[in-house]
C-alpha cells in the first residue's frame, strides 16, 4: 500500500483518473452538514441525507444526493489508498474534504520536521578522512535533491559552497 509522502500525487491522479479530484478539492456543497451526521457506524452519509433535508429547505435534490455519492467514492478511494497506519487521522471524517485536509496537513507538518532535520544534516556534514571526495559529494548531493522533493529553496550554489570547503579547508 502506497503511503502518503510517495502516494501524494499518484492518488490525486486516481481521483482525477475517475472524475472524483472535485469532491477532494472543496467542502461537500449545498447540503446540510448537520443532516449527515450520524451516531451510527453503519450510517453513512448518504443514508443520513436522503432521511434529511438540505439548505434550502424541502426534500434533498438529486444532485446533493449525487455530489455526496460521488464525495463518498472519492473518500473510499482515499482510504483505499492510505497506509494502514493513517486510518486514525480520518476515521471521524464523513466526506472526502474532510479527509484530505487532515491528511494534508498531518503530512505539511511532517514535511517541515524533515526539511528541519534535512536542513541540520546538510550544515553539520564533514567529509570522514576514510571517505573519497566523490563519495562526500555524492552524500551531500543526495541530501540536497530530498531537500528539493520537499520544496525547499536550498539554491545550488550552497551545494558548491558546501564542497568547496572540504576540498580547500
Amino acid at each position: 500500500m502506497t503511503t502518503i509522502p510517495a502516494g501524494h500525487m499518484k492518488w490525486k491522479l486516481v481521483l482525477k483518473s475517475k472524475g472524483l479530484w472535485r469532491y477532494v478539492e472543496r467542502p461537500i456543497r449545498d447540503v446540510d452538514a448537520t443532516s449527515t451526521t450520524s451516531t451510527s457506524a453503519t450510517d453513512t452519509p448518504v443514508k443520513s441525507v436522503r432521511k434529511g433535508s438540505s439548505q434550502r429547505g424541502g426534500e434533498v435534490s438529486s444532485s446533493e444526493l449525487q455530489w455526496i455519492e460521488l464525495d463518498q467514492k472519492a473518500f473510499a478511494l482515499i482510504g483505499l489508498h492510505v497506509d494502514a497506519k493513517y486510518y486514525e487521522l480520518i476515521r471521524g471524517e464523513k466526506f472526502a474534504f474532510g479527509a484530505w485536509e487532515k491528511l494534508r496537513k498531518h503530512f505539511g507538518e511532517t514535511a517541515f520536521t524533515s526539511k528541519l532535520q534535512l536542513k541540520a544534516q546538510f550544515y553539520t556534514m564533514v567529509m570522514n578522512e576514510s571517505e573519497s571526495l566523490n563519495f562526500y559529494v555524492n552524500l551531500v548531493q543526495a541530501v540536497w535533491e530530498k531537500l528539493r522533493r520537499l520544496r525547499d529553496s536550498t539554491p545550488e550554489i550552497e551545494v558548491v559552497y558546501k564542497v568547496m570547503c572540504i576540498v580547500t579547508g
